[in-house]
């Protein structure tokens, strides 16, 4: 009994360090001045799939509140990060590219195209 007091102690304790690392990743993501993401972050809450005309694929992350943009191959391109009020968003590609975005609890409206915000 006592060895499966200390295997549950010792599961307990490594979901903690691994539950603390996932939420210390989501403040590590690496971002510019614009609100770009230079590094990817890893997604937990998916918002929405989408591909542009080139075959990029965007992924949308509740957690992070964030876009991000992977080739073909998926290798990490950019992303973006935005004021989402936390949670849910919803985002589409028109024909030109340009990512729309939707917030539920903030209420905005977001256009990203080439690395930029356009709002």
């Amino acid at each position: 009994m006592k060895t499966l007091k200390i295997l549950a102690f010792i599961i307990g304790l490594i979901m903690i360090v691994f539950g603390f690392l996932g939420f210390a990743s989501f403040f590590a993501t690496a971002t510019n001045e614009d609100g770009m993401m230079v590094s990817a972050s890893p997604i937990n809450d998916v918002n929405g799939i989408a591909v542009d005309s080139n075959g990029q694929i965007y992924i949308g992350d509740g957690q992070s509140v964030s876009i991000q943009a992977f080739s073909k191959t998926g290798q990490f391109i950019f992303g973006y990060t935005f004021p989402g009020g936390g949670g849910w968003f919803a985002f589409g590609i028109d024909n030109n590219d340009v990512i729309h975005v939707v917030t539920a609890r903030s209420n905005s409206y977001f256009q990203y195209y080439n690395g930029k915000c356009w709002n």
